[in-house]
């Protein structure tokens, strides 16, 4: 491997190991997680001489960096999120996931990410906009349930089928067929016109302000803030309390 292709991929994976970090403080930075791990095989594929196929070196790293940004989401979600159902779907959803990627790489098939699609990660996503302006408590589990269902059929099983089944490039396809970037963009012409005079007079009145940083950490340790008991989470780690201290996670 050249020195150069070495500078590239050590630059893009420092990236993706470090912006992930600030999802906790600032959620809504998965959003650039997601752009980054949208456009490392592009850059690598004009920058480097690196195989991108599936047997290539970059696979296997390009997959256990996917689940090192959406475990620290998912930590997120334990530290930050307030509404209890919404809390739980999220956690089926990441744990289904980790399902899927487990059998994709024992199966070597495809089609497990597919059965399997990361719902997770653009549940994040709705949660954390909406939290921008509004309680997410003020919503039942009914509603979240609906916003999970919907992100998992008419999103993520098309994404999930383009990339991983039919594994198409978008921009090719693009240039191959131009006709295919006009319906892309009135689809989402059509999605913005929904959202802004069907959805928007529907929602509650919004906070003043937006929040795009998480709530600060009390300085003395509640009970789980979004009303989940710790014993239901197999992720905390116990230790036993000595005098003066506190248990946190």
């Amino acid at each position: 491997m050249a020195a150069d292709d070495r500078l590239v991929i050590v630059a893009i994976v420092v990236a993706r190991l470090a912006l992930p970090l600030l999802i906790p403080r600032i959620p809504l930075m998965i959003v650039a997680a997601l752009v980054l791990d949208g456009i490392d095989n592009t850059l690598l594929a004009h920058l480097t001489s690196v195989d991108l196929g599936p047997a290539g070196p970059y696979q296997s790293f390009d997959k256990a960096l996917d689940i090192y940004y959406l475990a620290i989401a998912y930590m997120a979600t334990m530290r930050n999120w307030t509404s209890t159902p919404a809390f739980r779907i999220a956690r089926f959803l990441f744990y289904y996931r980790l399902v899927g990627v487990v059998a994709f790489e024992a199966l070597d098939s495809r089609a497990m990410l597919l059965v399997f699609p990361n719902t997770f990660e653009f549940f994040f996503i709705a949660y954390e906009g909406l939290r921008t302006r509004w309680d997410p408590e003020r919503w039942s589990g009914r509603f979240w349930l609906y916003v999970a269902g919907g992100i998992w059929v008419f999103i993520k099983l098309p994404q999930e089928y383009w990339i991983h089944v039919a594994q198409l490039d978008f921009t090719e396809t693009v240039a191959d067929h131009p006709w295919f970037g006009v319906l892309c963009l009135a689809g989402l012409v059509v999605l913005a016109w929904l959202v802004w005079f069907v959805v928007r007079p529907r929602m509650p009145e919004p906070h003043p302000g937006w929040r795009f940083t998480a709530p600060a950490l009390p300085a003395a340790p509640p009970r789980r803030a979004a009303g989940v008991p710790w014993r239901e989470l197999g992720e905390k780690s116990r230790r036993p309390l000595t005098p003066g201290c506190s248990s946190r996670t």
